[in-house]
């Protein structure tokens, strides 16, 4: 056994005890512990989380809804359905319930608004953000915007390779691969088990390939499986992680056993720890009524009702900073315009993650290179030193470019694409 070799057993098994420990918890919600389970395996990513979670508060500190609320943005989803019994192959009116409930949340749309107590309704928030289950595929082709693959993993959604990967995120281990998530809100619906519900990403806090939701497919929309598993049955689950790709945090922080840490966001209270069930109102911690009823909380799924315009701000941030290509995505149309019909090829990079050398495999259906440039999640362009260029390939020196997740878009006389890559 070489060193390397060695060195991948012992942090695997090293982080396997850690996934064990937290796995046993039984938090209804695994967001944070994905991201310090990445940040483990990856850790660049921890830097690149707080580099990014800066810049979207800057922004929210910034925001006022006054002036700077816009047209509403719609966000592509493919949801992609990895089972292994066929109860678990949801149909495709569970997975558009699902849409229907994240639709009337961040809008304030949902039936039971008006259960928010008096004192707290001057915060609840509209987000101005829909979704829609994606009409184009990456491909150019049109999609129901679902896919469904077998797997022979059993908590696929909790099982990982020996290097740390989430099998559910990748078709080779056993799971399906996300779409471009510049471009696309990837949400996985496979078993989870352990007493989880879900799991969303933080920005910049997962490998590209990674990033996304991931529900249990019992909580996942209001219909068919769901119904058998109250009081998780309204789709609540998903706009609580959703919540958590668009940088909000639980409402009492990371610290459930203080007063001194809190989500971040001035119009939520303080609040010791999670709620659980449905109390009726007024509730005490932290000396102050707790707003149980947000999304961002533990409360059955009849009990949540709200965001704040707080959190919103930290939403909308985050679509301006770390997810801007979910707001100029046009995907749920009928028609492709952002890659051509006949770009049946996508470009491809490796190694990935790299630290010197990035090469870029060119199908031939792109026709001959017109441009290209690397960007970060903020949209800052780098130029690295072009190495090689053949009809098939193209080599770049990114050496001396910055760590953690990058883009390389390549234009074309057929067209563009953009891939991520992460810089280690």
């Amino acid at each position: 056994m070489n060193l390397r070799t060695l060195f991948t057993v012992l942090f695997f098994t090293q982080s396997a005890f850690f996934f064990q420990s937290i796995f046993a918890q039984n938090e209804p919600c695994f967001a944070e512990e994905m991201a310090r389970k990445n940040a483990l395996f990856h850790p660049e990513l921890a830097e690149s989380r707080e580099e990014i979670h800066a810049k979207i508060t800057e922004f929210a500190q910034n925001f006022d809804k006054t002036t700077q609320s816009r047209a509403v943005v719609t966000i592509p989803v493919v949801v992609h359905i990895v089972y292994r019994s066929a109860v678990e192959n949801i149909a495709d009116s569970q997975v558009q319930s699902q849409i229907d409930v994240l639709n009337k949340d961040y809008r304030r749309q949902n039936t039971n608004a008006t259960n928010t107590p008096a004192e707290f309704q001057p915060f609840a928030a509209d987000f101005e953000i829909e979704f829609c289950l994606a009409k184009i595929d990456p491909t150019g082709k049109a999609t129901t915007g679902i896919t469904r693959r077998a797997t022979t993993y059993d908590n696929v959604s909790q099982s990982y390779a020996l290097n740390g990967d989430l099998r559910v995120c990748h078709t080779a281990l056993g799971g399906a691969d996300g779409w471009n998530p510049a471009k696309y809100l990837n949400i996985w619906v496979a078993k989870i088990g352990s007493g989880i519900l879900g799991f969303g990403t933080f920005p910049g806090s997962s490998q590209p390939d990674e990033d996304g939701i991931f529900i249990d497919p019992r909580y996942f929309g209001t219909t068919g499986l769901t119904l058998q598993y109250p009081p998780n049955h309204l789709g609540r689950t998903c706009t609580h992680e959703v919540g958590h790709f668009l940088d909000l945090y639980h409402i009492w922080g990371n610290d459930s056993e203080s007063c001194t840490d809190d989500d971040g966001v001035g119009d939520t209270p303080k609040q010791r720890g999670p709620s659980s069930g449905c109390p009726v109102h007024p509730q005490l911690s932290c000396g102050v009524k707790t707003m149980f009823m947000n999304y961002m909380d533990y409360t059955s799924d009849n009990c949540m009702n709200s965001f704040t315009e707080g959190q919103k701000a930290r939403a909308r941030g985050t679509l301006q900073v770390a997810r801007v290509g979910l707001m100029n995505s046009n995907i749920c149309g009928s028609v492709p315009i952002f890659e051509p019909e006949n770009l049946v090829e996508k470009i491809s990079v490796f190694p990935n993650p790299t630290s010197g050398e990035l090469t870029v495999r060119l199908p031939k259906s792109m026709g001959a290179v017109k441009n290209w440039q690397v960007f970060d999640v903020l949209g800052k362009k780098f130029t690295p030193t072009q190495s090689n260029l053949t009809d098939e390939f193209l080599s770049l020196d990114v050496e001396n470019l910055p760590f953690g997740l990058l883009f390389f878009q390549l234009i074309s006389e057929n067209g563009s694409q953009t891939v991520s890559f992460l810089k280690n």
